[in-house]
């Protein structure tokens, strides 16, 4: 059998193992978090895609999902997090600008949330090249 063959089949498995274990994942009501990003489109976005993750307690039994609406509105889906207040010292790329519930809301930092990714998609380039 090619290589390549063998090693889609490999990447395979692992997916069909990935979401065999994450399908466990202790998400609910009581201990899911809804984070609303506001600001600028495009910043928002990069946030949700490079940033949020470093929000998550555990990236092997965590979940995290976004979606957006809108012009520069974010929802990010965070499980499980026991305190939606604790998320307040989490978030560095902007200002909480209240807490309702089990909904955090977020005003992205121009300025500081453009360095979160840059800071994070930098961690995730040097982090990939010792991978190899």
């Amino acid at each position: 059998m090619p290589k390549s063959v063998i090693v889609n089949l490999l990447h395979l498995f692992a997916i069909a193992c990935l979401l065999i274990v994450c399908s466990g994942c202790p998400r609910n009501a009581d201990n899911t978090v809804t984070v609303v990003l506001q600001g600028e489109s495009m910043l928002t976005q990069q946030v949700a895609q490079h940033v949020a993750p470093s929000l998550l307690d555990d990236a092997n039994w965590s979940h995290l999902t976004w979606s957006q609406w809108g012009w520069g509105n974010v929802k990010l889906t965070i499980a499980p997090v026991t305190d939606p207040e604790s998320m307040r010292d989490r978030i560095g790329f902007g200002d909480v600008t209240k807490i309702e519930g089990r909904t955090v809301y977020v005003k992205v930092s121009p300025i500081r949330g453009t360095l979160a990714v840059i800071y994070a998609r930098t961690i995730k380039v040097i982090s990939d090249l010792f991978a190899r």
